[in-house]
């Protein structure tokens, strides 16, 4: 009996051994599996960051070591590995015999380039997952994660990187702005914002657009250039203690372009962040609000434009009361004017030449004793 339980105290000894068989060190020091390590740094010549790890033999025999290598699905990194040889990006595990009492160097490269080997921004991320194990014992794995950042020497005072002016003063992110005010020509309130760099280097500003999913409006904004309304990103280089002007417009028409009703209301989120510090960001609140200081008592007929589509000319019949002047003005789709014809109180139809303009969707406003009454839209196609 005593030499039995002798015997499962040996056995059980020997398993813990071989259990054990590896061990490793990073940066000169022993570090533990399970361990999860972050590299923050600038990359290489080969746009590339590196990640050595010793791995030692703690036996007296000769152990193959095996190597699986997992990246993070949503790694825009090409992520490789040199375990006795160098494999390509994709190669996902690997093997090296590592002699009794000896050690091998892994290396874990993280290349912070896209797939058409264009270099990633500062600031981009790449998580891996490297394991090992004994060939011969694979029921026991060590396992490392990798947490390799590009930052560039100096980039952290980035986290401060942007303010913003609101009609000439400095204006704090978190602020809800309100405009209550009547329209423009183009049936729209727009923000103006002054998007300031205050460091000394060239950042590649990221704006998002989040139109309350109640709004009534058509939303859009040009940043850089103009973007159609359902467009909610864009960005736009601001040069080292430059700035931009951002414009968010809210249209107050419908889908059809029909101007809405006095009192229309809507909200939207605008939210500003450097393309390489995703981590901070600058957000402001702006509730859009169509109040005319007041609304002229006008008596007008004016039909919808005939033919539409149109090809050369578009036409229009009306009649105006109380009218000391009127005009229709033809708008593309970024809400840009292309063509206004004053209209003749004289007279009951007006023929509009629209030849010089592409094909495409416009909409016209009838504007009278200069305000918006109406507004439609109509087609060029030939």
């Amino acid at each position: 009996m005593k030499k039995f339980l002798l015997f499962l105290v040996l056995m059980t000894f020997a398993g813990y051994m071989s259990a054990q068989s590896l061990s490793f060190k990073y940066e000169g020091n022993a570090v533990e599996p399970g361990t999860t390590i972050d590299i923050v740094s600038d990359i290489n010549d080969s746009m590339e960051i590196q990640f050595d790890l010793h791995v030692i033999n703690t036996t007296d025999a000769d152990i193959n070591v095996v190597i699986e290598m997992e990246s993070d699905p949503s790694n825009p990194t090409q992520d490789y590995l040199c375990w006795g040889s160098c494999y390509m990006p994709g190669v996902l595990t690997a093997n090296n015999t590592v002699v009794a009492g000896g050690e091998g160097i892994f290396n874990g490269h993280c290349q912070f380039v896209d797939t058409d080997w264009n270099t990633l921004p500062v600031g981009s991320t790449a998580k891996v997952t490297y394991t090992f194990y004994d060939e011969r014992n694979q029921d026991v794995k060590y396992s490392f994660v990798v947490n390799f950042k590009y930052e560039t020497e100096g980039s952290e005072t980035t986290t401060a990187a942007l303010a913003f002016k609101y009609e000439g003063k400095a204006i704090e992110p978190g602020t809800t702005v309100d405009i209550v005010s009547d329209l423009n020509d183009a049936m729209e309130l727009v923000i103006d914002l002054d998007v300031i760099n205050t460091t000394d280097a060239d950042i590649n500003v990221v704006l998002e657009m989040e139109s309350d999913p109640s709004n009534p409006t058509q939303d859009y904004f040009c940043w850089g250039t103009c973007y159609m309304p359902g467009v909610l990103s864009g960005s736009n280089t601001v040069n080292a203690g430059g700035e931009g002007i951002f414009n968010g417009h809210c249209g107050f028409y419908d889908t059809d372009w029909n101007v809405l009703p006095v009192g229309s209301e809507a909200k939207v989120t605008y939210i500003f962040y450097d393309e390489r510090n995703q981590d901070v960001k600058y957000s402001f609140v702006v509730n859009f609000k169509y109040q005319p200081d007041a609304v002229e008592e006008i008596n007008t007929i004016f039909s919808n434009a005939y033919p539409n589509p149109a090809n050369n000319t578009v036409s229009f019949d009306y009649e105006m009361q109380n009218a000391n002047s009127a005009a229709v003005a033809i708008y593309n789709m970024m809400g840009q004017e292309v063509v206004r014809q004053d209209l003749n109180l004289g007279n009951s139809r007006v023929d509009i030449n629209v030849s010089d303009l592409n094909e495409g969707v416009y909409f016209y406003s009838l504007i009278v004793n200069n305000q918006t009454v109406k507004t439609n839209k109509f087609v060029v196609s030939r």
